[in-house]
Order: structure tokens, then C-alpha cells, then sequence
């Protein structure tokens, strides 16, 4: 009982002192009791308004690491250590600051296969596509133009276009035997066909000034713009 008694009596001692040196302001409360930061959010606010917080709140600012990204502009703060609080016995806030959004380059797509060239975009982040069929002499479903162009600087949010080639436009050669040559000419055009090579011939069975054969035959499917070669009639001189 007496020890009991002497150790509350040292404990009451102690305590007093203690409140006394603080309330005097001889040692601190935070000597005591350990002191505790406020930690603001500074997650989106530019670099120099997270040093304007850490600095009011007697806080250090460290920029642990820069990163591309494309959700957040350049200097923007996307990250931080410790989060918002009251009770942080840490004053050092570590943050991560955007690059901004990483410039990458337009591959060379020319002569790919259509769908693997949208594939190869998309394993780039790429995911703004855009794909036209035309009509062209290139191979049938190669890419034959992008817009940007290979090698060009973009963005993963850049807009991109790639035109895949349809093959050539094809259609039917018309039956031109024993047509005149105007009358030809307007129907090879309206097919979109072309007179080509007119060779000359005398058969005293067919009338003068028509259209005795023809190459490609009628009913074959060609390619627009195709020329057709004829054997047109003419009297002998």
C-alpha cells in the first residue's frame, strides 16, 4: 500500500510538471503529444497551387515521380501520399505530376490488311478509328491511305482515318456489234468503259461503218475505265 501510494504520488508529480512546462510554453504540446498535419486534396490542381497548400498548411511538398497521362494535363497533380486528412503525423506529401497526354507516332499502315491494321491501332491505345471503303486498282481490302500519315506525331485521343481499298470497280461489257462508232462510244461510256484500239475490216455481208467484233467480249465483267478494242467495218478503198 505504501509503494502504491508513493508511485500516484511521483505519477501526479510528473503530470503536474508536464501541464505546468506546456502551459508555460517551455516544451511544446506537440512534444508531448505528437503533432498532427492537416493534409489537403490536392489531386487535379496544378503544381504550383499544391505548393500553395502544403506551404499554408506548414506541410513539404515532394514530386515523387512524373507520368504520362491522358486523363490529365501537364504539371496537373494526379496522385498523392499520403490522401486528404486531419490526423497525419507526417508532414512530407509525396505527389505524382502529369507529362501530359505522350506523343506517339502513326505507324506505317500502307498495304496491310484492313482489319489488322485496325487491330495493330487499337493495341496501341489507338482507339479513335475511323475506316473508309473505296473503290481503287489497289488489292481488295489493303489500306491504301491513313490520315495522319506514317511517322506523323499523335496522340491516343488523335482522330485517325484509314481508307481500305474495295478493289476496282468492275461492271459488264456491253454487246456493241453492228453499232455505229458514235453509237458505241455513247454506250461504253454510259458503262463507263472506254473505246480503245480501232482496227479495220471489209466484210461485204455486214453494212459499212459498224461494229463486225469486239474485245472484251459482251457479258464479261471488267474494271471500270477498261478499254475495249473493235473491228469496225469499212469499205474497201
Amino acid at each position: 500500500m505504501k509503494n502504491f501510494t508513493i508511485s500516484l504520488i511521483i505519477s501526479i508529480v510528473i503530470a503536474a510538471t508536464v501541464v505546468y512546462l506546456t502551459e508555460s510554453g517551455v516544451i511544446p504540446w506537440e512534444k508531448i503529444t505528437g503533432r498532427y498535419y492537416s493534409i489537403p486534396d490536392m489531386t487535379g490542381l496544378s503544381r504550383d497551387n499544391a505548393e500553395v497548400l502544403v506551404r499554408a498548411g506548414d506541410l513539404k511538398l515532394d514530386i515523387a515521380e512524373k507520368v504520362y497521362s491522358q486523363e490529365y494535363e501537364k504539371g496537373i497533380v494526379i496522385s498523392q501520399t499520403p490522401l486528404k486528412t486531419k490526423k497525419s503525423q507526417l508532414d512530407l506529401v509525396k505527389i505524382v505530376v502529369s507529362k501530359g497526354t505522350p506523343v506517339i507516332y502513326m505507324p506505317d499502315l500502307i498495304g496491310v490488311d484492313g482489319v489488322d491494321a485496325e487491330a495493330e491501332l487499337k493495341a496501341r491505345s489507338l482507339n479513335t478509328i475511323k475506316t473508309i471503303l473505296k473503290y481503287s486498282s489497289k488489292t481488295e481490302n489493303k489500306v491504301i491511305q491513313t490520315r495522319p500519315e506514317a511517322g506523323e506525331g499523335i496522340n491516343y485521343d488523335t482522330p485517325i482515318e484509314i481508307t481500305v481499298s474495295k478493289g476496282p470497280k468492275m461492271t459488264t461489257v456491253p454487246d456493241i456489234k453492228v453499232k455505229s462508232l458514235s453509237n458505241a462510244k455513247s454506250i461504253l461510256n454510259k458503262n463507263n468503259l472506254q473505246l480503245g484500239h480501232i482496227k479495220k475490216e471489209t466484210n461485204i455481208e455486214q453494212r459499212f461503218g459498224v461494229i463486225l467484233r469486239q474485245f472484251p467480249p459482251p457479258g464479261r465483267k471488267v474494271e471500270e475505265g477498261t478499254s475495249v478494242t473493235i473491228v469496225l467495218n469499212e469499205e474497201e478503198r
